[in-house]
């Protein structure tokens, strides 16, 4: 009977590990369900109305560039999916984004179970990483399924491999788990971290001992160092040199940006709230940094190897050139959840040691006052885009009453409009006409090369204070 009520206590446990971070996501995304499409997404769709397969899976696989300066086959064949099922729908390619995105939180949960034991502290960490604003957009944003499916494969690499690890003779983990690491690759260059918390993840769990042990950790390693290899040369061979070079630079810029991801998972509010946050966001960082660097001189591995394994995450987008984006923090942002959420628990019971009744009454109002902070925080975060998405929109409804019946292969003269930033002006509008005007051949007015004159029946995009964005046949 005691061994059936501990089964029954842990398939609870399971369940409860799941479904919370799941309900969570979309308590926190619900209102941004029904956005439209913005800026980036239209590159996308805009490979994805080829009706041809054939053509769509060579453009995808194309070195180094598809829809995007990026490779990322997986997110072309993504959009070139959805398209074919819903078309313009915004909404499926939103909820879809936040089912993969609560699954990806979900797993992380089952991980940290695995790591910790702790159903606390493994809810704890899907929940923070469900509800973070650490990672900013890429939740809300069709494009983020870029980090979303390399958030989902990263998560079951790791969870194959340390499954492997952990129990004898599961071989057929470790080919699993490779696969798992190419598809997560495939989906966006930021997973060849990956490698790296592998031989961590293998470091800790079986410690080597003897000489022996590391030949044998070097051949458990060996299929992801050839899965790494065979994603990472044709990108240094390619990409190196080519217009795609100045996105990225290899150099001593990368250790600024890292410890700058560093402090920005350590308290993730913007500037502009005040002039508090920069010190604030400094001092937590060397809070944080100490913590870890304490527990590793008390030999509690499981605190500096999650730390570890953030920072190891940040490595690949410390490479990028411009200005750090939180957007960047996706894939560290698992490890972060679980090694906040092991502080947390810790304290939790240190403190309950002292005076179960304190330590209980302070559990429960911390846990809520942070996850009522967090989830405020990200939902603000992220009012700005249904305005833009309206606009892209707007756009969108202009073209297709003003020139309905525009033929497919016609011109459309685009005037200057007031969409987009200082220097991204019209950014993605010559894309998404040609997505819902395939064909068309698009012309920016006041922009070099001059256009040439309009003809008859060709298509004018324009927008004026009064009427807003407006679109009309040439005559």
């Amino acid at each position: 009977m005691s061994r059936l009520k501990a089964d029954v206590e842990a398939r609870l446990v399971i369940a409860v590990v799941l479904a919370v971070p799941v309900a969570l996501a979309f308590l926190v995304y619900w209102e941004f369900l029904s956005l439209w499409f913005w800026t980036d997404d239209f590159l996308w769709l805009e490979a994805a109305t080829n009706p041809d397969l054939s053509d769509s899976l060579t453009d995808a696989f194309t070195y180094p560039r598809g829809a995007t300066p990026y490779w990322r086959p997986l997110i072309d064949l993504h959009f070139f999916s959805m398209y074919r099922l819903f078309g313009m729908d915004g909404t499926a390619y939103h909820v879809l984004n936040v089912l993969i995105h609560s699954g990806t939180a979900a797993l992380l949960g089952l991980l940290t179970l695995r790591l910790t034991r702790s159903g606390v502290t493994a809810t704890l960490a899907a929940s923070l990483f469900a509800i973070s604003p650490t990672y900013a957009t890429m939740v809300p944003w069709a494009s983020g399924a870029t980090a979303l499916y390399a958030g989902l494969f990263s998560v079951v690499t790791v969870l194959l491999f340390i499954d492997y690890l952990q129990r004898d003779r599961a071989y057929g983990n470790v080919l699993l788990a490779a696969l798992a690491f190419a598809v997560a690759l495939l989906a966006k260059e930021d997973a060849a971290a990956l490698l790296g918390i592998l031989a961590l993840s293998a470091l800790v769990l079986r410690t080597p001992k003897r000489p022996h042990d590391l030949l044998d950790l070097g051949v458990t390693l060996l299929p992801f160092l050839v899965v790494w290899l065979a994603y990472i040369l044709p990108q240094l061979i390619l990409v190196v040199g080519s217009s795609e070079s100045p996105r990225f630079s290899y150099g001593w810029h990368a250790l600024p940006n890292l410890f700058h991801g560093l402090a920005w998972l350590s308290l993730p509010w913007p500037e502009f709230l005040g002039d508090w946050v920069s010190p604030a966001r400094w001092a937590a960082f060397a809070t944080f940094t100490s913590i870890a660097m304490l527990a590793t001189l008390r030999r509690q591995l499981l605190v500096p190897s999650v730390y570890a394994a953030t920072a190891i995450m940040l490595v690949p987008p410390a490479f990028f050139t411009g200005d750090f984006a939180p957007r960047w923090t996706y894939l560290a942002t698992m490890p972060w959840a679980v090694f906040i959420a092991v502080l947390l628990v810790a304290a939790y019971n240190w403190l309950s040691n002292q005076n179960r009744f304190v330590g209980l009454a302070a559990g429960v109002t911390v846990t809520a006052w942070l996850f009522v902070l967090l989830a405020g925080r990200t939902i603000d975060a992220h009012v700005w885009i249904p305005g833009l998405a309206g606009e892209y929109q707007e756009i969108e409804r202009a073209i297709t009453t003003g020139c309905a019946d525009l033929r497919d292969d016609a011109n459309v003269y685009i005037f200057p409009l007031p969409i987009g930033g200082s220097g991204f002006r019209e950014f993605a509008v010559p894309e998404l006409v040609r997505t819902i005007r395939s064909g068309a051949t698009v012309y920016m007015v006041g922009r070099s090369p001059t256009p040439p004159q309009p003809e008859p029946n060709d298509c004018g995009l324009a927008w004026n204070r009064v009427t807003g964005y407006t679109a009309v046949l040439i005559e």
